[in-house]
């Protein structure tokens, strides 16, 4: 079950307390970092650094999105003006066009590995991926692993948990809905013979009830200088400490569970008044 994190584009578990389960994570920064967003900055800075004049030039460009139409009319007559010099800055030899092609082949890349992550066939969770050697210098390289066939064959149901929310302060928020939007276009393309479902759960209260015992007495730890963790939370019921993110996981599966078998009704815990 998938809880969308601040930190986290998603933490799933497909199990609860009282047994051994999987976990699996994508953190925000493995998302831009695979994605080659990263290594585009970089590289967008160095194409930037040519002409100075070109440069001032780019800077300086004001911008369209106003609701002022004296300002956008300047904005415009400014671009009108500039236009030869900003044409010649973006399309000499396509470098941005380019740049832009290569991130959105990688971004796709990125979004299938992260969906592959909560069915079947991700690298990063592949028993033998330390068997797999890869050489930089090769042309070829060794293809993702595949679905296995007792993989592959099974009905798959992913409760995704149904939060929109913005980002901690000093933190880049994580591409949630991207990465929803990509996993129910994954699941309906995965293979037409077995069913695969996202279903979109409540999760109102999963990060701050207990999933051992089932109470609302969670707070978050403090560190040594009485500063509030805020991805550690700690039951003052049963003194169990929990991941924020894990513990919402598996409170949205015992959601799912209790819903599929009472007519899509909440648990009465996780019930808004």
């Amino acid at each position: 079950m998938i809880q969308a994190g601040l930190r986290d584009v998603f933490v799933a578990a497909d199990g609860n307390h009282l047994e051994r389960h999987r976990i699996r994570t994508t953190t925000t920064a493995e998302y831009y970092q695979f994605s080659g967003f990263k290594k585009a900055t970089i590289t967008r800075g160095k194409i930037g650094r040519g002409n100075a004049e070109e440069r001032a030039i780019i800077s300086a460009t004001p911008s369209l999105k106003t609701s002022s139409l004296d300002l956008f009319n300047a904005a415009a007559i400014y671009i009108f003006n500039n236009f030869a010099n900003i044409a010649l800055y973006y399309d000499r030899d396509l470098k941005f066009n380019k740049l832009k092609f290569r991130n959105c082949i990688k971004k796709q890349q990125t979004l299938s590995e992260i969906s592959k992550r909560l069915i079947t066939g991700s690298r990063k969770y592949d028993p033998t991926r330390h068997m797999v050697i890869e050489d930089s210098n090769k042309k070829w390289k060794q293809l993702s692993p595949r679905d296995g066939p007792e993989e592959s064959n099974k009905p798959v149901v992913l409760a995704f948990g149904a939060a929109i929310f913005g980002n901690l302060r000093g933190n880049v928020p994580a591409p949630t809905k991207v990465v929803k939007d990509y996993l129910i276009k994954f699941a309906r393309e995965r293979n037409t013979k077995v069913p695969t479902y996202v279903v979109m759960v409540d999760e109102y209260l999963t990060s701050q009830i207990c999933p051992r015992c089932q109470t609302r007495t969670t707070s978050n730890e403090k560190n040594s200088s009485s500063l509030k963790i805020h991805p550690v939370l700690k039951c003052s019921t049963c003194d169990t400490r929990w991941n924020r993110d894990h513990m919402a996981s598996m409170n949205i599966r015992s959601v799912f569970l209790y819903m599929a078998q009472n007519n899509n009704n909440h648990p009465e815990a996780f019930r808004r008044t």
